[in-house]
């Protein structure tokens, strides 16, 4: 839990409280020790030491604050956490020569689009910048947080879901991705003219999840609802 507090602007908790549901589960980020995406242990750790970095600057002295890079790396780890509220309220108090970088400007979009639940459009921003080498590994892995809490969400929550919609939600870009994905999870693709998902359910022993779950559910059906209006 960071220090920052603040409404959403948008006005849509329920949106809000979608996109939170997809990306809580954070011991689905990453597999430890890969070198291609980061854990929880160490990005916490890291937006730890930037915080306390940027309190204490004196303002009076360095009127830019950090270096450019210490923002967009607090930034990039507080979408990736799923911590949007502090990432907005970072996005307010960055110093103006910060705020007016290229690269700045297009993770505020990947916030944005997360803040809105839009997360086809995720994917596209993610994937539609070249980052720097500094920042590509922390793109990398929230992508792969994104899909990977999808993933975790639909296989609790639904029992089939149209090939569309699973590709939308788990930022598949073509209907071989698509397929490979689900061949990799070992979930049934009924070819048929509907084109169904059939997920293989996560199995819930402790009856004192099932509020949890039928939160989750409602959280997905209202994405998945925008998605196919």
């Amino acid at each position: 839990m960071t220090r920052m507090d603040m409404t959403c602007a948008s006005g849509d908790d329920q949106t809000l409280n979608c996109v939170r549901g997809v990306q809580k589960s954070a011991s689905m980020l990453c597999v430890e020790g890969e070198g291609d995406c980061f854990s929880v242990v160490s990005l916490r750790e890291e937006a730890s030491i930037l915080e306390e970095a940027e309190l204490s600057l004196d303002v009076t002295l360095s009127q830019s604050g950090m270096d450019p890079n210490a923002y967009s790396r607090l930034y990039a780890i507080y979408l990736i956490l799923g911590d949007l509220t502090a990432a907005k309220f970072l996005w307010r108090r960055l110093p103006p020569n910060v705020r007016s970088l290229d690269e700045m400007s297009h993770l505020r979009g990947v916030g944005l689009r997360l803040w809105k639940g839009e997360l086809r459009e995720v994917y596209q921003c993610i994937h539609a910048h070249t980052w720097s080498p500094i920042i590509q590994k922390y793109m990398r892995t929230l992508e792969r947080t994104v899909r990977l809490n999808s993933i975790s969400l639909i296989s609790k929550a639904y029992d089939v879901i149209k090939f569309d919609s699973f590709c939308e939600l788990t930022g598949c870009s073509s209907e071989d991705t698509g397929r490979a994905l689900v061949s990799r999870l070992n979930w049934q693709l009924d070819e048929g003219s509907s084109k169904l998902v059939k997920p293989k359910r996560e199995k819930r022993d402790d009856q004192s999840l099932k509020g949890e779950f039928s939160d989750e559910l409602q959280k997905l059906t209202r994405i998945i609802s925008a998605i196919e209006n």
